[in-house]
């Protein structure tokens, strides 16, 4: 009784997207990742993974409908870093403890831990999240993936925080001390290392199958190392055989038992905004993940990654009713994605 009918004939319902890697609204000149934007286009519910739990404040001051936010608090980290503006300089167990206590009391529901922190602060961290029943997630690219999942961490943000775990030992190396000495140095030579990898190398098994037997969620932001041939931002072959290699190593991981979720990232310069989480999925699938398990890498696999999957991520009796209605198929052809026609949050429609 009361209930609103709504004509679904030839149409698709499927749970609303999960964007596990967001800034939201983090370039106010440009307004881009504004949060209706998103929720409009079917992203309910995201995560900003290393930004001042503070700054979200006038974010969510509106009456008007939000996607469900989940926060991590500032990344931890050392100095020098690449982030100023969104990093906590930790330095050593009882400091990590403290902030993190902080974080969760102000509404932190994960951390994140970025790349210049060392093993035994990244392990003390994981200690102390553990406590806490919340996950870690990292970005690495100083220090090793192998090393950081043994160390606890439960997700890899980026594929790039794999690269110098399957790269041969003088390729590791010289890009860790390039890197280490130019925080922006990674932004070019990260591509001239993934360019470089041998997929087919015995350590790249390895540490695929550490990471499936251990279910460390891998969000790869394939949007952010898009370069194509002819591009304004490929400027060097390698920067195209380097996305190529990045697609393969997340596919390769998929059929591993890997859980790879989608993300944005945020609103890349080949995106129109609010549309980078379904640029994401269109690039999952052409890695080769089929469209239906790419939808399952939006929805349930980020719901379970963010511990909240008995109220999110699928549509069942008992869960919170977020969906998105589509006048195609994109369970089919992903391209779907784009045919929106209206997304219901916590069980109304969004006008």
């Amino acid at each position: 009784m009361g209930a609103t009918l709504v004509d679904a004939t030839d149409k698709t319902l499927l749970p609303g997207l999960i964007d596990p890697h967001l800034h939201i609204g983090q370039n106010p000149k440009t307004k881009q990742n504004r949060p209706q934007t998103i929720l409009r286009n079917g992203v309910t519910a995201a995560r900003d993974p290393g930004r001042a739990i503070e700054d979200y404040r006038p974010v969510i001051a509106t009456e008007r409908p939000l996607p469900r936010v989940f926060l991590t608090g500032k990344h931890l980290d050392q100095r020098p870093h690449a982030h100023p503006q969104n990093a906590l300089d930790i330095t050593s167990a009882e400091q990590a403890t403290r902030v993190i206590d902080r974080i969760v009391r102000a509404g932190g529901t994960g951390l994140k831990v970025y790349y210049r922190l060392p093993i035994d602060l990244i392990s003390a961290t994981c200690k102390r999240a553990d406590f806490h029943q919340i996950p870690v997630t990292a970005h690495l690219e100083l220090v090793r993936a192998d090393a950081a999942i043994l160390a606890g961490v439960d997700g890899l943000e980026h594929v790039t925080s794999c690269g110098t775990a399957i790269a041969s030992e003088a390729d590791a190396q010289l890009f860790e001390e390039t890197v280490d000495q130019d925080n922006a140095a990674r932004r070019l030579w990260r591509f001239r290392l993934w360019a470089g990898i041998d997929l087919d190398h015995p350590r790249v098994g390895r540490l695929i199958r550490m990471m499936a037997s251990r279910g460390i969620y891998l969000t790869p932001t394939l949007n952010v190392f898009e370069r194509r041939p002819g591009d304004k931002l490929e400027t060097q072959p390698f920067h195209v055989d380097g996305l190529r290699n990045m697609l393969r190593f997340t596919r390769m991981c998929h059929d591993s038992g890997v859980p790879v979720v989608a993300s944005s990232h945020g609103t890349p310069k080949t995106c129109e905004e609010g549309w980078a989480m379904h640029h994401e999925m269109q690039l999952l699938v052409e890695a080769g993940i089929p469209p239906l398990e790419t939808i399952t890498a939006s929805t349930l696999a980020p719901a379970k990654f963010f511990r909240c999957d008995d109220q999110l991520g699928s549509i069942e009796v008992g869960k919170q009713a977020d969906m998105v209605l589509y006048a195609g198929k994109p369970h089919v052809d992903i391209d779907d994605l784009w045919t929106v026609d209206r997304v219901m949050l916590a069980g109304r429609w969004v006008e």
